[in-house]
């Protein structure tokens, strides 16, 4: 199915090779697979034909940041942001980023940039970003029902706190309920240190990507 979805991708580009919507879906299956060289030609045919559209900006960004590439990834959601300011999904894949690197500072200025000093006192969240204690704000923020953050999100939240048992829980309500970020689940760098778990591979198989189609390193 994945190859058959591909070579649609490319028919549809030699059609029309300015359908930007195909480069987006192409783009997010390629780095399923972890093909990220691949992907990264994709993304920068998208941003050729249209360089200023907060969305395309964003879809890169997440790209390098699967790829490790921190500095572009988050300079291209600072240009969304440049572009629509407050736009909420340069500021989701920025917590991303920052999350992975472990960017109290960073992070707490991006959640609570328009956080009152009245309330700051009393908002742990804030207050655990403020000691640089990325793991009582992973916590707090997973365990928290009231935050609408999607499954995925919490799991890569106790990727912080190396609780295997709670991550897949929440990997597998993501599946169940096809949460609109499950791609992260085999591109994110966040959730390396259990790409050789055998129930990490098993949750693989159920996405349909199986080990043999992707490049681990």
């Amino acid at each position: 199915e994945w190859q058959k979805a591909e070579n649609s991708f490319k028919q549809a580009i030699k059609h029309d090779p300015k359908f930007t919507r195909v480069y987006i879906e192409y783009g997010i299956l390629l780095d399923m697979q972890r093909r990220f060289a691949e992907a990264e030609l994709i993304y920068k045919k998208l941003l050729e034909i249209s360089p200023f559209v907060p969305f395309y900006n964003v879809i890169a960004c997440q790209h390098y940041y699967y790829d490790k590439k921190l500095k572009k990834a988050e300079e291209l959601c600072r240009l969304a942001l440049k572009i629509e300011p407050g736009y909420w999904m340069a500021e989701d894949r920025l917590s991303w980023i920052y999350t992975y690197k472990r960017e109290a500072k960073k992070l707490r200025e991006l959640e609570f940039k328009d956080l009152p000093d009245t309330e700051k006192a009393e908002n742990s969240l804030f207050q655990a970003l403020s000691k640089n204690d990325i793991k009582t704000y992973a916590k707090l923020k997973a365990t928290n029902e009231k935050l609408k953050i999607s499954s995925t999100k919490r799991a890569s939240l106790y990727t912080i706190l190396q609780d295997k048992e709670k991550m897949f829980k929440h990997f597998k309500n993501a599946l169940e309920n096809r949460n609109l970020d499950i791609h992260r689940i085999p591109a994110d760098p966040i959730f390396e240190f259990i790409r050789d778990d055998a129930e990490y591979i098993k949750l693989l198989k159920e996405m349909n990507i199986g080990q043999q189609e992707i490049n681990w390193f």
